[in-house]
């Protein structure tokens, strides 16, 4: 006897997403059943990006009404670490410091303040204007005096090295004290300057040593300048 067999099965029918959007192409009828399908498959994708990107979404909208942040120069503290920290890694790996400075920049009204300090008790009794807030020009107009070679640098985006007349007052006693100073601007580009930092060092560099000097401060000047 011929053997028997079974009719072919049918593949089974889609289920889930798939079998959903089949289902409603399948009754699709006339052109307007269509329109409305299509909305509503553009709709749904829409949405679904809204919701899965709603965190970056809130983001940007918070930014579009504040606008955009603006650069300052980090809180007191954070400064006064950040400075402990530069001072001890440069007096292990480079040469003793014999004090260093944050400032906080105003250059509209030419005007510093200083935010943090790490100096030696010999800098400390020679210029006992070097303490928290004391408040001095940023470029001094008193006829005669000069130095302002470091600062200039500075506002050009560079990172400078030489004697302590562009980081002073009137104190020459702070010549024997530390007869190199490296100064760097917050941030240490061209960008508008919020702040300043500059280290004494207690006796000459090399250029080897300068060139640490200047990699380890700009990347500590990067950490001091804030956006917010």
């Amino acid at each position: 006897m011929p053997e028997s067999r079974e009719p072919p099965r049918s593949p089974p029918a889609p289920s889930g997403l798939v079998g959903t959007l089949l289902a409603l192409v399948g009754a699709i009828r006339d052109w307007r059943q269509l329109a409305v399908l299509l909305v509503l498959v553009v709709v749904g994708a829409v949405g679904f990006f809204l919701y899965e990107n709603r965190a970056r979404l809130g983001l940007a909208f918070e930014q579009l009404l504040t606008g955009p942040p603006t650069l300052m120069l980090a809180d007191g503290a954070t400064a006064q670490t950040a400075l402990r920290q530069l001072t001890t890694q440069l007096g292990l790996v480079v040469a003793p410091v014999a004090g260093a400075v944050v400032w906080h920049v105003d250059i509209a009204h030419n005007r510093r303040v200083i935010v943090a300090i790490e100096t030696s008790p010999e800098v400390a009794a020679a210029v006992p204007e070097l303490r928290l807030g004391t408040v001095t020009p940023l470029f001094l107009r008193t006829p005669g005096v000069h130095g302002h070679a470091l600062l200039m640098g500075v506002l050009d985006g560079e990172m400078a090295c030489g004697a302590p007349t562009g980081v002073r007052t009137v104190h020459d006693g702070l010549d024997a004290l530390m007869p190199v100073v490296c100064m760097v601007g917050i941030p240490p580009s061209a960008e508008a300057l919020v702040g300043t930092v500059a280290v004494g060092f207690a006796r000459p560099l090399s250029a080897q040593q300068t060139d640490i000097v200047k990699a380890t401060m700009k990347a500590a000047a990067e950490v001091l300048g804030v956006y917010r």
